[in-house]
């Protein structure tokens, strides 16, 4: 009676941490201890970017133009800027963020997209208008 009580409460404790790990990656899913597994493999370039990564190049203008004429196929690319180019085309033209995502790419493209509607609206257009049917901000 006892090994059965003992071995219940392994198991409660054993899916307590599971749960609370589920929860902390679905909150925080491009912590290294979130499964990062699968996702568009061509946004590869985008998953070797940090958080303050992204936020380095959203806040400087000229990185952000350099990165933008690579999406609008108006200038030259790296490999983050395929990255981008990949992911703001997907978004403009099906609306959807990431479909073939995994939830950290999800998350900086969602990030991504949101900061150029805030802060550089002539860039969100020009991406609509290229990619999305000429839709613009609307």
């Amino acid at each position: 009676m006892r090994s059965l009580l003992v071995l219940l409460a392994l198991v409660g404790v054993v899916y307590c941490q599971n749960n609370r790990q589920a929860q902390f990656c679905k909150n925080n899913p491009c912590d290294q201890r979130c499964d990062q597994r699968g996702g568009n493999r061509l946004l590869r370039a985008l998953d070797n970017l940090s958080l303050k990564g992204i936020n380095d190049i959203l806040a400087a203008p000229a990185r952000v133009d350099f990165y933008m004429a690579c999406v609008l196929e108006t200038g030259t690319c790296d490999g983050t800027g395929n990255s981008f180019r990949e992911a703001l085309r997907e978004w403009a033209n099906t609306k959807q963020v990431c479909r073939a995502c995994n939830a950290c790419q999800t998350r900086k493209v969602a990030y991504i997209v949101n900061a150029l509607q805030r802060s550089y609206k002539n860039h969100y257009d020009a991406i609509l208008t290229k990619y999305g049917g000429g839709r613009g901000g609307k």
